[in-house]
């Protein structure tokens, strides 16, 4: 009975955020109104799930659920998203920032800093061998300054580091530890800055 009852709220937010999606005029507006519709259904197939454990069936949606997925990730894919990323360890980098849009239902294309875009990302990254104390192992260090700024306005609304350090008995593989973990940060906290975006606007 609680599961039912929480799916059918959240089928009313859906419904409430399509009908504002569909409304809007302006695709940044549009776009906000997408990452929450698609938030609620990816929480409503969680409760799905609930109830499929608990023994039930399918529960009826008062939301065309295939329907406004599909309208969401339009709303979303009408974002320009350009990233810019220099550095050693370009490619992970880039990955991860990538991976991260994606976990929030934005896809990119590549650029250059100081390009123009609805949103922009840009990162600069650093690999290096550094000392661990131990000469049997090598370590490497792997950093990254990531940058998201809102096209609209020139403004940059969220800033953040990270950095992984590895170590392996051969100094490549050392490094492709480091970088492979920095672009598992980096998803993540790309994906964390953009709902807050999302969410503030």
């Amino acid at each position: 009975g609680a599961v039912e009852e929480k799916t059918q709220a959240l089928d009313a937010e859906a419904a409430a955020w399509k009908t504002r999606m569909d409304a809007a005029g302006d695709k940044f507006e549009r776009a906000k109104a997408a990452a929450k519709l698609a938030t609620l259904l990816k929480g409503r197939l969680s409760l799905e799930n609930d109830r499929r454990v608990l023994g039930g069936g399918p529960l009826a949606s008062t939301v065309d659920v295939s329907g406004a997925k599909s309208a969401a990730a339009k709303a979303l894919a009408g974002l320009d998203v350009v990233v810019a990323a220099s550095g050693e360890g370009i490619d992970e980098v880039e990955t991860g920032i990538v991976a991260g849009l994606t976990a929030a239902g934005l896809s990119a294309k590549r650029g250059n800093p100081g390009d123009k875009g609805d949103l922009l990302i840009e990162a600069k990254s650093k690999s290096e061998a550094v000392e661990g104390g131990d000469a049997r192992w090598k370590w490497s260090r792997a950093s990254a300054t990531v940058s998201l700024t809102d096209g609209r306005e020139g403004k940059t609304f969220a800033r953040f580091d990270v950095s992984d350090r590895q170590a392996a008995a051969a100094a490549g593989e050392a490094r492709r530890r480091a970088l492979g973990l920095l672009a598992n940060k980096t998803a993540e906290k790309v994906s964390a800055a953009i709902a807050d975006f999302f969410e503030n606007q």
